[in-house]
């Protein structure tokens, strides 16, 4: 294989130098490392050492970054996707797309693309789905360069993380809606079940007992007197317990 070294004007090539250098700083140098091609910013100008392949490809990724970010709102954990639009992406041997829901793909924040993309030395860019119909909600992530292998490691990594998202949402649209539910009523509920024993068995039934009421500050719970049938409140941490809900409430 020959390697040649190459001199191209950002301008020719409709590059912006100083956002190469500054916020798509990991992009430039994941693409260098997925392709392989050496590439160096020199003021207005980019080097490029490689193949002929491989520098074409380092031109056309370095453009695929600038453009996923085009005419965009910044939505945080999202790359873009903009004005890319990589209508033969399902028919090239160097990019495998992958299909994610908009929210889970909110889990990838630039900071986890760049691990992935470190760890299969493979190039990750959303795009717009380049022309084809896509079902509402999905967005499609462009696995580029590497191996076959290697992008099947990278868009596994990248489901794994969106199902990890996915968790993380259910888990707090499920908070959301234990804090929106009416306040339960406690001593109804302590009158189908055994009486607690201790401060350890009141802790357990903290979110069984209490679901919808206002929450307490940190190491406070609630428990229930049974000769007054009144709530209050005890400081795990010494013991201190108290009928005032002012000394307890966050």
């Amino acid at each position: 294989m020959t390697y040649q070294f190459e001199v191209c004007a950002l301008a020719s090539l409709k590059l912006d130098g100083l956002w190469l250098g500054g916020p798509a700083s990991m992009a430039f140098a994941a693409a260098e490392k997925a392709i392989p091609c050496a590439m160096q910013l020199l003021g207005s100008k980019i080097m490029l050492a490689g193949s002929d392949v491989h520098r074409e490809r380092a031109k056309e990724y370095l453009s695929f970054v600038q453009q996923s970010r085009k005419d965009i709102e910044e939505v945080p954990g999202l790359r873009g996707g903009g004005r890319l639009s990589v209508t033969d992406a399902d028919m090239r041997e160097d990019v495998l797309p992958v299909l994610l829901p908009e929210e889970a793909a909110r889990c990838l924040s630039l900071e986890r693309i760049a691990e992935i993309q470190r760890a299969t030395r493979t190039f990750l860019v959303f795009d717009t789905g380049g022309g084809s119909v896509m079902a509402r909600g999905m967005r499609r992530l462009l696995v580029c360069g590497g191996t076959e292998v290697r992008r099947a490691e990278a868009a596994a990594r990248a489901r794994e993380r969106t199902v990890q998202g996915n968790r993380h949402l259910v888990n707090s649209l499920q908070e959301s809606e234990v804090e929106n539910m009416p306040p339960s009523d406690p001593w109804a509920k302590l009158l189908t079940i055994p009486w607690p024993k201790n401060i350890n068995e009141w802790g357990r039934l903290q979110r069984t007992l209490w679901s919808g009421h206002p929450k307490l500050k940190k190491g406070w719970i609630r428990c229930m007197s049974s000769s007054q049938r009144q709530e209050y409140y005890v400081r795990v941490a010494d013991g201190i317990s108290t009928f005032d809900p002012n000394e307890a409430l966050a």
